[in-house]
């Protein structure tokens, strides 16, 4: 695996559009927890844990990173993976929320003001999208 997706996917949490953890089938709500995940979904499972709650996953991607949409449940998730398939040992890398469905400190749509008054700055960013240590 590239040494890219080895230190996105073992200390950082990719935030994208500001803020974009989210969550799928949530049982008592769709509360973000930054840094981690929401729900059921974590940050460092596998697509082998995930599939019983989102079914199999149509991914695209190259070099070991593969985004699988989930639009039924306003999500994007980013695999870190040996190859360019979708295997039960593709590692979760990121969550992106693609609505504001979502609840929580911080939510997809708050101003990038809102978010750093409640995490902090970001530990890195490119364009729009923030990078924040775990």
């Amino acid at each position: 695996m590239h040494s890219f997706l080895r230190r996105l996917s073992l200390p950082f949490v990719l935030l994208f559009a500001l803020l974009s953890l989210a969550a799928s089938q949530c049982p008592g709500g769709r509360e973000i927890v930054p840094g981690r995940g929401i729900g059921p979904l974590r940050i460092g499972m596998h697509y082998r844990d995930l599939k019983g709650a989102l079914g199999t996953l149509n991914a695209f991607g190259a070099d070991g990173v593969l985004i699988a949409q989930v639009p039924d449940e306003g999500l994007e998730l980013v695999f870190a993976a040996e190859g360019d398939t979708l295997t039960d040992d593709a590692e979760l890398v990121a969550i992106s929320a693609l609505t504001e469905q979502f609840e929580g400190t911080v939510v997809p749509g708050d101003a990038r003001a809102d978010i750093e008054a409640a995490l902090g700055a970001a530990s890195d960013a490119v364009g729009t999208t923030a990078f924040y240590t775990t």
